[in-house]
Parts: structure tokens; C-alpha cells; sequence
């Protein structure tokens, strides 16, 4: 599979290059039950022939080294620029200047400063008040949503995630800015 799609891109030309993206997002679903090691190989060759998402920044803020691997890999793919973080306090430092992020990626649960909280110190900034925030989280009770709602996020993505339907949401959160 991961063959078909190379040979693909390096046929493609400028005219074809949407109906070539297409088919990779196509393929994203397989190639991460089916080769998850194939997933490195496709950013370079979406940088190459570009896409309205190619430079975007994301922040992800979640305790668990796997899952923002996943969320990285899925994300990559479609040009995003994913920079992780374990804790709210390693993303609130002084060497992460938060307001150069297009969107945020928060789980609730943190370790030391839960998601929402940094969300409230986050959304009283001038600088970065305006950015997106998706919630992710395994706790989707409605007090959690009523709560996250009143900070202002944009939405809340229940764990666990489904790839496809997960960036498309991000897509869609950043398209409406």
C-alpha cells in the first residue's frame, strides 16, 4: 500500500496533486492499523507538494507519550506543525510562547495544573485569548462540557479518538478560526 501511494506522488503532477492528498487521507485509517511505520514517510511528501494546512501550528497538552505520538503522526501528515507537551506547567513556561500556536489540544486531566485551569490562564491573555482550543478527554461528563464551555473552547474531542473524524475536526476548527 505504502508502495502504490509513493509511486503515485511521484507521478503526480501540480494539476492532480488534490485527487493524490485525497487518496492518502484516504489510506490514513489502513496505514495506522495496518503499517503504522509507513506514517513517517508521508509529511515530507505532503510538504513537497503542499496543502492549506502546511505551516499551522499545534500545541498538544496531554500526559500520555502515546497518544501525542498518535495525535503528531495524523497531524504531520496534513502539514501541521504538532509540538507536544507532557504538563500544563512545561507548555506555560518562559521558553514556549504560547500565542504563536494556531490551535491548542488540551486533556482535561494533567498532572499538577489540570487542562481547564490552564485554559482559564490562557483565554485571560490578550495574546492568546483568540486561539482555538479543542478539548480531548476521556471525561466528557456534562459538568466537564458546561465548565469548558464557559472558558470558551471550541469543542471537545471524547478519548478514545477516531482518526479520521479527529482531523477533520481540527481542519474545521481552524478553518473557522
Amino acid at each position: 500500500m505504502v508502495s502504490a501511494i509513493s509511486a503515485l506522488l511521484t507521478r503526480s503532477s501540480s494539476r492532480n496533486n488534490d485527487l493524490v492528498l485525497s487518496r492518502i487521507r484516504r489510506y490514513r485509517s489502513s496505514l495506522i492499523t495496518a503499517n503504522h511505520l509507513a506514517l513517517p514517510i508521508f509529511p515530507k511528501l505532503y510538504h513537497e507538494i503542499g496543502g492549506p494546512f502546511v505551516g499551522k501550528r499545534i500545541a498538544i497538552i496531554d500526559d500520555s507519550s502515546a497518544f501525542r505520538l498518535l495525535v503528531a503522526s495524523l497531524l504531520d501528515i496534513d502539514g501541521f506543525e504538532v509540538a507536544p507537551f507532557p504538563d500544563a506547567e512545561s507548555f506555560l513556561s518562559k521558553s514556549v510562547k504560547p500565542e504563536e500556536f494556531d490551535l491548542y489540544l488540551v486533556d482535561i486531566n494533567l498532572p499538577g495544573m489540570n487542562g481547564l485551569d490552564m485554559l482559564s490562564t490562557l483565554k485571560t491573555d490578550a495574546r492568546t485569548a483568540s486561539i482555538p482550543v479543542l478539548l480531548l478527554t476521556g471525561d466528557a461528563t456534562k459538568a466537564r462540557v458546561k465548565q469548558a464551555a464557559g472558558i470558551g473552547v471550541a469543542g471537545y474531542i471524547a478519548k478514545p479518538i477516531d482518526p479520521e473524524s479527529f482531523v477533520e475536526r481540527v481542519r474545521i476548527v481552524l478553518e473557522l478560526g
